[in-house]
């Protein structure tokens, strides 16, 4: 509007002003000027909506002008706990400005009541102005869920780290953080956002619960200090289910700080009802079937793997005769009742035993915390001291055979004795070597049947060969009468002394059999 029209307007309010003042009448002219004055399909001067000028824009030109400052189509609040977030959009939470009716309002200004009173009001708001507000809302209760929704996914009950079995193997689980959603308090902070209109991020109110094992924690309790691997032929099928029942059972066992383990109490009675089956076993040098045979291959490997983790061994005792799946001197058999292997945890620490079949392989791995230094590794190296020839052989008559026949049932051995030395080296270096067990393997009388009955003249006596392929099979001491549940079955090599495997003692030259 220009300043003259406006002039030209004031001129006339002045005029029908003082008109009524003096006389309490309209004219039907003054009445003309009015409705000229009021004549329009615009808004009046002077009127605001939510602080914009839209005098002088049509109803349509208002409500598109005040949309575009209310749009809150893209708005968003996120809500953070930790490293996950959760959004709600301004349009789910059916958020925005009502200001239809502000411009309904604004429009209406001058268009509703009697004449006098319709100028009177577009005259008051082009004078002194007019503004309206637009009514800003949201759904508090689809806020409400929003919220609730993000404590039950977020909400989590505090948990340590534990060690557990999965597929035989040692699996060490990470730490939950106990969190606890204050639902009051975050939704106070989500409605904050919203009152502003616009986008924003809060994290949630929340408590938290430290757990008291953290992973860390495991990880450094379990490591691998000693580890040993024997291997066996997967022909034998009873004893590789005694290998492998005898492994479940002593798996996962953990020792604490001074506890003592017993291999005899961990693998459990053999007996078909704990699992185990028939296989070989040997009374006084001889292969009978027994129940449990090849366990003492368990015993042996995670011998070997505890006395490289440097536990301190309390009971151990060697076979009675050699087996195969170890060097001299490094096995540890058991026999009910009466030979154990025992050894204690002598760290300030947790130790887990793990023991599993793999393919052809007895594997024993102990965790627990290395407290030795850095690049410190030990090896075991089994010395040879002497053989031990075989006693007189044992003889038995047969009267209903021929003399001069003679035939070796049983071919015996002869005995061994070895000393095992630990060696420390570090960096690869050799810094100690020390006596650390002593092993005798007995020897075994060949047995022989001889016949008594006096000859024919002229009859052949006929002397079977014996099989020289025959496996050595081990037994248990010639007192005992017990039972050794272990064969050779299994690792294949057999102690040999070469003139080069020989190294120079204190005040000897000594064979020396599988350094490891």
């Amino acid at each position: 509007m220009t300043a003259k029209v406006f002039i030209k307007r004031i001129v006339i309010l002045i005029s029908i002003v003082a008109v009524i003042l003096l006389c309490g009448c309209t004219s039907e002219e003054e009445i003309a000027m009015m409705e000229e004055y009021l004549n329009r399909d615009t808004i009046f001067n002077g009127i605001s909506v939510d602080g914009v000028d839209i005098g002088g824009l049509g109803y349509d030109e208002a409500l598109a002008k005040i949309g575009e400052l209310h749009d809150t189509g893209e708005e968003t609040v996120t809500v953070t706990v930790e490293d996950k977030e959760w959004t709600l959009t301004f349009e789910d939470a059916d958020a925005g400005y009502d200001y239809r009716a502000a411009v309904d309002e604004a429009f209406g200004i001058g268009r509703e009541g009697d004449l006098k009173d319709r100028y009177k009001k577009a005259v008051k708001a082009e004078e002194e102005g007019a503004s309206f507000l637009s009514v800003y809302s949201y759904n508090e209760e689809v806020v409400k869920d929003f919220v609730n929704d993000i404590k039950a996914e977020a909400d989590a009950a505090c948990k340590d780290s534990v060690v557990s079995k999965e597929n035989e193997r040692l699996i060490i689980t990470d730490e939950i953080y106990g969190i606890n959603i204050d639902e009051e308090a975050t939704f106070d902070l989500v409605k904050a956002v919203f009152d502003t209109g616009r986008s924003g991020r809060v994290e949630a109110v929340y408590s938290v619960e430290e757990p008291a094992v953290k992973k860390a924690d495991n990880e450094k309790y379990y490591t691998i200090i000693g580890s040993y691997t024997t291997t066996f032929s997967r022909g034998y099928i009873n004893r590789n289910i005694n290998l492998d029942v005898g492994c479940k059972y002593i798996n996962g066992t953990v020792l604490q700080p001074g506890e003592e383990f017993s291999m005899a109490e961990g693998l459990r009675e053999q007996t078909y009802e704990n699992g185990y089956r028939n296989a070989a076993v040997f009374v006084n040098g001889k292969s009978e079937d027994g129940m449990g045979g090849g366990v003492c291959q368990i015993s042996t490997t995670v011998y070997n793997a505890v006395i490289r983790a440097e536990l301190e061994v309390t009971e151990r005792f060697n076979h009675s005769v050699p087996v195969g799946y170890v060097p001299l001197g490094l096995d540890a058999a058991i026999a009910e009742g009466y030979k154990d292997f025992k050894f204690i945890n002598n760290t300030d620490y947790p130790v887990y035993i793990e023991a599993y079949i793999d393919d052809n392989m007895l594997v024993s791995n102990i965790y627990g915390v290395e407290i030795h230094d850095q690049g410190r590794e030990v090896e075991f190296q089994s010395v040879y001291i002497s053989s031990v020839p075989k006693p007189a052989e044992k003889v038995t008559e047969d009267p209903e055979l021929d003399e001069g026949y003679r035939e070796v049932t049983y071919e015996g051995s002869i005995g061994h004795i070895v000393e095992v030395y630990k060696r420390v080296l570090m960096g690869g270096e050799l810094v100690s070597r020390e006596f650390f067990s002593k092993s005798s393997y007995r020897p075994v009388p060949d047995e022989v049947t001889v016949g008594t009955k006096p000859a024919s003249g002229g009859v052949e006596v006929v002397i079977p060969s014996v099989d020289e392929d025959e496996p050595v099979i081990e037994d248990e001491d010639e007192t005992s009468g017990l039972v050794e549940t272990e064969s050779t079955y299994g690792n294949t090599d057999e102690f040999t002394e070469n003139e080069e495997d020989y190294v120079i003692g204190e005040d000897e030259v000594i064979p020396v059999i599988g350094i490891e």
